[in-house]
C-alpha cells in the first residue's frame, strides 16, 4: 500500500522486490508475454474491472461542439483525461502516484502498471506496452460483439433500428468502448515516448509486425457499426483517429524499428487509411445529396463531423505519400515503386500487376469526385457546404499532389505506348522531346520504358501545376494550429507536400536522362517541364521560408527545411534558377538552407586559420608573419580534409561549402546601400546616419564570416584573403571617420615653431644611431599602451561599434573573459592578462561616470587596432600565396595594400 505523501517517491529495496513479485504474478495470469492462445475470459476480467472502477472518470468530448475548434488539436493528455491518466501510470515520472485511496481499491491494471514500473525490471516498458495493447484489442472485440448482438436481437424481433427501444443502451456501451480504446492508445504512445529501452526493441518490433497490431489498426480506423451514427459516436471516432495517428507517428520514428518493419507498418496503415476514406466519401456523398433540410442543426452537425474526419484522414494519406515517393533509378531509368504503392496496388513479386488493384482505382475515383465537389460553383449550396469546401480544399489538393509523386504506377495499364502522342500538347516549346527515347535496336524495350516514364512525368507535372494554382492564398496559408498533421512544425501543409513531391520529380528528370542531380540546367528536351517545376517550387518556398525567386518579396515565415535532404534539394533549386540570371539569389534563401545543417566540426585547417587571424597575443613586433599558419594548410590535400567518404556527410560538407561560396560572392556593400529590414528595428531612437552605419557593420560581419568559411575550405584562394582584409579595413575606416573630438580644434598659430624648440647644433647622429633612437622612442611610447584587449580579435568584428547597446554587449563579453580574482591584483603580469583587465576596468569606469564620449572613443581605438591587425595578417598571407603560386594576383599588388595599412598606423589615421 503506497501512501499519497511525499515519501511515496522513495521505495525501499524490499518493497521493490514485493512489487516485482506482484507484477510477475499478474503478468503470468494475463499472459501478456506470450504469443500463443489467450483466454478471452481473463482479458475480459481485466477490462471489466477497469470499467467498474474507472468508467465514470472517462471523459467524453463536448457533443455540442460541431465546428472546427482549436482545442481539438492543441490539447494535452493530462488535461484531456484528468484523474484517470495519473491513476494508471505509463512512465517512471508518474509511477509513484498513489494506487490506493481512502474508501476505494485500485483496479487490477492500475496495480499491474505501478508494480511493473516501480520494480525496476529492465523490460517493464515492453510488458506495459503489450498490456495496454491487449486492453485495446479486447475493447475492440467487445465493441464488435455489441454490434453483433444488437443486430441479431433486432433480426429475431423483427424490429427496425429506428423503433428499437434498447438502442440507447447499446449506443452508450459503444461510446464507452470507444473511450477505452482511445485512452489505452494514448497510453501506448506515452509508454514508447517516455521509455526508450534498447533491450525491449525486439519485443515491441515483433508485436508491431504481427497480426494482432494489424487487427488493431484495421478495427480502430474502420467503423463496422450497423447502426446509424450519432453525434457523440462520430466525435469519439474523430478523437480515436487522432490518437491513433499520434501513436503511429511515434512508432514510425521509433529507433528500435528496422526499415523493413517500418515499411510494413506504414503499408498496413496506408491501405487501411485509403479504405477508411473511401467509406467516408460514400457516407459524405449520401449526406450531401440527401433530401434533408440543410438548415437543420442535426444535418449540419453530421456534415461537420464527417468533413472533419475526412480532413484528418486525408492529411495522413497525403503525409505518407509525400514522404515516400517513387524515385527513378539512375542506372537504367526504371522506377523504384514505393512500398505504399506496392501495398495499395498489390504488386506481385515478379513485377506484374495483379487484378486486385481496386483500392488505387477507388482512391482515384474518390479524389476526382471530391475535386468536382470542391470546384462546383454553379449549383446553389448552403453556407454549411461552403464552410466544408473551405475545410477540405487543402487536404484533398494535398492528396492529389502527393499521389503524383509516384510515377510508373497506373490502373489497367497497357504496355503498348502510343507514340503519336506529342509532348507539345503539354509544353509549347518542347518539340525536341518528341524525338527522345525512340525504340531502336537492342535497347528498344529500355528506350520505350523511358519514353513512357517521361510522358507520365510530364503529365504529372501538369497535374500538380493545375491543382496548386487552383488553391487560393487563403487556403495555402491555412494556420498550422488548425491543421493537425505530423510535420506541421515545418510549415504550411500544402506547400510542404508540394515541395516534397516536386523535388522528387526534379531529381527523377535528371536520373531519367542519366545526369547528375546537381546539374544547374535541366537536360535538353525536358527544360520546359523542369522550369514549370522550379516555378511552382518558388511559390511554395514563399509560403514555407519567406523568400521568392520571382520578386524581392520577403515574408515573416522562417521555417527550417525538415531534413538535410530537403535543404539539399532547396539549394539545387536555387542554383538552377539563378545559374544564368543576372540577379543574385536572396540571402535569406542560403540562410534557410543553413538552418537544416548540423553544427560544423572544425577541421585542422579551420582551427589554424582562425587561430592565426584572431590571435590576441601582443608581441613586440606584432603577429605579422604568415608562417604562423602551418604549411600543410596551403596544400591541395587540405581542401578535402572534411570529406569522410560517407554519402550523407559528404553531401552536408558539399552543401555547406556551396552556401558559403555563394554568400562570399559579390562586392562588399556600400555604406548607403541596403534598406532597413524589420529584423533591424531593435535599436529605437537612432539617427538615420547611425542606423545606416550599424546596418553596414552587420553586413560587413556577414560577409566576413562567409569569406572566412570559404577560406577554411580553400585557404589558397588569394582573392578571398584580400576580401577578408577589406572587410576589416572598411570597418576600421568607418569608425575612424565617426570619432567625436574631445577638445576644441587647434588654432593655426599654435603650430608656429618657437625659438626654444630650435635645435642648438646641427644633427650629428649617424643612420644607425637615428634608427636606435627612434626605436627606443617607439618602445617608450608603447610602454603603457594597449592596442586591444581580450583573447579573441573576432569580437571586434562581431559587435557593432556605432550603437550604444551593441558596444555595451561587446564590453560585457570581453569583461567576462577576465578572471574575477584579478580585481585586487596590482601591476602587469607576464602574460598581460592583468594589464588587459586594468585597461578594461579603466574604460568601464568612464561609462559609470557618465562620460560616454570618452568611453566610446576608448573602445574605438581598440576596435581600430584589432581590425587593422587582422587586415595586415590577411594581406601578409595573400602576399605569401601570390609569391608562391606565381599565378593570378602579382605580389606587388598585395604589397601596395600592406603599405597603405602601415602608413595608416604611422600617421595615426
Amino acid at each position: 500500500r503506497l501512501e499519497d505523501e511525499e515519501t511515496a517517491d522513495i521505495i525501499s529495496a524490499d518493497d521493490k522486490a514485493k512489487l516485482a513479485s506482484l507484477g510477475s504474478e499478474l503478468l503470468e495470469r494475463y499472459n501478456v508475454n506470450g504469443y500463443g492462445d489467450r483466454s478471452s475470459d481473463v482479458l475480459e476480467e481485466l477490462l471489466n474491472d477497469f470499467l467498474m472502477l474507472h468508467e465514470d472518470h472517462l471523459q467524453a468530448p463536448d457533443a455540442n461542439t460541431h465546428s472546427f475548434p482549436e482545442h481539438l488539436f492543441n490539447w494535452t493528455r493530462e488535461l484531456h483525461w484528468g484523474r484517470i491518466w495519473t491513476d494508471i501510470p505509463s512512465s517512471e515520472a508518474a509511477s509513484m502516484i498513489n494506487v490506493s485511496r481512502e474508501g476505494s481499491r485500485p483496479s487490477i491494471i492500475q496495480v499491474l502498471a505501478s508494480s511493473l514500473i516501480a520494480s525496476d525490471e529492465s523490460r517493464w516498458s515492453s510488458s506495459l506496452f503489450l498490456i495496454f495493447s491487449k486492453m485495446v484489442l479486447t475493447s475492440l472485440l467487445s465493441r464488435a460483439q455489441i454490434f453483433r448482438t444488437d443486430f441479431e436481437e433486432r433480426q429475431l424481433k423483427g424490429i427496425d433500428e429506428e423503433m428499437d427501444t434498447t438502442k440507447t443502451c447499446h449506443v452508450r456501451r459503444d461510446q464507452v468502448m470507444l473511450l477505452v480504446v482511445n485512452f489505452f492508445i494514448d497510453k501506448m504512445a506515452d509508454t514508447i515516448v517516455s521509455n526508450n529501452d534498447a533491450e525491449t526493441h525486439h519485443v515491441i518490433e515483433a508485436f508491431l509486425v504481427g497480426e494482432e497490431f494489424r487487427s488493431i489498426i484495421f478495427s480502430s480506423l474502420n467503423r463496422s457499426s450497423p447502426q446509424k451514427d450519432t453525434i457523440n459516436s462520430s466525435t469519439l471516432q474523430l478523437h480515436l483517429f487522432r490518437s491513433f495517428s499520434r501513436l503511429l507517428l511515434v512508432l514510425r520514428e521509433y529507433p528500435g524499428l528496422s526499415m523493413q518493419s517500418r515499411e510494413k507498418l506504414e503499408s498496413v496503415y496506408f491501405v487501411t487509411l485509403v479504405k477508411a476514406m473511401i467509406l467516408q466519401k460514400k457516407e459524405f456523398a449520401d449526406l450531401i445529396t440527401s433530401a434533408n433540410d440543410k438548415r437543420l442543426k442535426k444535418w449540419q452537425a453530421h456534415i461537420y463531423t464527417k468533413a472533419e474526419l475526412i480532413f484528418s484522414t486525408a492529411n495522413e494519406i497525403a503525409e505518407l505519400l509525400s514522404l515516400n515517393p517513387s524515385p527513378v533509378n539512375a542506372a537504367d531509368g526504371s522506377v523504384n515503386i514505393s512500398h505504399l504503392m506496392k501495398a495499395i496496388t498489390d504488386l506481385d513479386g515478379d513485377g506484374s500487376h495483379s487484378l486486385q488493384s481496386s483500392p488505387l482505382a477507388q482512391l482515384s475515383e474518390m479524389l476526382i469526385w471530391f475535386w468536382k465537389f470542391l470546384n462546383n460553383t454553379f449549383d446553389t449550396s448552403s453556407p454549411t457546404e461552403n464552410v466544408v469546401r473551405n475545410r477540405l480544399m487543402t487536404p484533398i489538393s494535398s492528396i492529389i499532389i502527393a499521389l503524383c509523386g509516384s510515377p510508373g504506377v497506373s490502373i489497367g495499364y497497357d504496355s503498348s505506348d502510343n507514340f503519336t502522342l506529342s509532348f507539345s500538347d503539354y509544353f509549347d516549346s518542347e518539340d525536341s522531346v518528341n524525338g527522345l527515347f525512340r525504340p531502336c535496336g537492342a535497347a528498344e524495350n529500355k528506350d520505350q520504358n523511358k519514353r513512357i516514364l517521361l510522358r507520365q512525368l510530364v503529365q504529372l507535372v501538369q497535374c500538380v501545376s493545375l491543382v496548386f494554382q487552383s488553391v487560393s492564398e487563403k487556403h495555402m496559408c491555412q494556420e498550422s494550429s488548425s491543421t493537425p498533421f505530423p510535420s506541421s512544425r515545418h510549415g504550411h501543409f500544402l506547400p510542404l507536400v508540394s515541395v516534397r513531391v516536386l523535388s522528387a520529380m526534379s531529381d527523377a528528370i535528371f536520373q531519367l536522362f542519366g545526369e547528375s542531380v546537381w546539374g544547374e540546367a535541366y537536360p535538353y528536351g525536358a527544360r520546359d517541364c523542369g522550369n514549370t517545376i522550379d516555378n511552382i517550387l518558388g511559390k511554395a518556398y514563399l509560403h514555407l521560408y519567406g523568400f521568392s525567386f520571382s520578386s524581392p518579396e520577403v515574408t515573416t515565415e522562417n521555417h527550417a527545411p525538415e531534413s538535410v535532404k530537403a535543404a539539399t534539394q532547396l539549394f539545387r533549386c536555387i542554383k538552377r534558377v539563378y545559374h544564368d540570371n543576372r540577379r543574385s539569389p536572396p540571402r535569406k534563401a542560403f540562410g534557410t538552407v543553413e538552418l537544416a545543417l548540423p553544427p560544423a566540426k572544425e577541421s585542422q585547417v579551420s582551427k589554424a586559420v582562425r587561430a592565426f587571424l584572431f590571435n590576441a597575443e601582443k608581441k613586440a613586433e606584432g603577429a605579422n608573419s604568415s608562417t604562423d599558419i602551418p604549411e600543410g594548410v596551403f596544400s591541395e590535400e587540405a581542401e578535402n580534409v572534411n570529406l569522410s567518404g560517407q554519402e550523407d556527410q559528404d553531401n552536408i560538407e558539399r552543401l555547406r561549402r556551396g552556401i558559403f561560396t555563394e554568400l562570399a560572392k559579390g562586392p562588399i556593400t556600400n555604406l548607403d546601400s541596403g534598406k532597413k529590414s524589420p529584423s533591424d528595428m531593435d535599436d529605437q531612437g537612432l539617427s538615420e546616419e547611425r542606423e545606416s552605419t550599424r546596418r553596414h557593420e552587420l553586413s560587413l560581419d556577414q560577409k566576413f564570416k562567409a569569406v572566412l568559411e570559404c577560406l577554411c575550405y580553400d585557404p589558397r584562394n588569394i582573392e578571398n584573403w584580400i576580401v577578408l582584409s577589406e572587410c576589416c579595413g572598411f570597418k576600421a575606416e568607418y569608425i575612424c571617420d565617426r570619432l567625436v573630438p574631445i577638445q576644441e580644434s587647434y588654432d593655426s598659430s599654435h603650430f608656429c615653431l618657437k625659438p626654444e624648440s630650435k635645435r642648438g647644433s646641427p644633427a650629428t647622429m649617424t643612420l644607425d644611431e637615428l634608427q636606435k633612437s627612434q626605436y627606443e622612442e617607439f618602445q617608450a611610447s608603447r610602454c603603457n599602451w594597449t592596442p586591444y584587449i581580450g583573447n579573441n580579435l573576432y569580437i571586434y568584428m562581431k559587435y557593432s561599434w556605432s550603437t550604444f547597446s551593441s558596444l555595451q554587449a561587446c564590453a560585457k563579453d570581453i569583461g567576462s573573459t577576465f578572471a574575477q580574482d584579478q580585481e585586487n591584483t596590482e601591476g602587469p603580469n607576464i602574460d598581460g592578462q592583468n594589464s588587459d583587465y586594468l585597461c578594461w576596468k579603466e574604460i568601464e569606469s568612464k561609462f559609470h561616470e557618465g562620460n560616454y564620449v570618452h568611453w566610446a572613443n576608448s573602445w574605438a581605438g581598440l576596435f581600430i587596432m584589432a581590425l587593422r591587425t587582422m587586415r595586415e595578417r590577411a594581406l601578409l598571407v595573400a602576399r605569401y600565396l601570390a609569391k608562391k603560386s606565381q599565378k593570378g594576383m602579382h605580389p606587388s599588388e598585395v604589397s601596395e595594400d600592406i603599405g597603405t595599412v602601415l602608413y595608416g598606423d604611422l600617421m595615426a589615421s
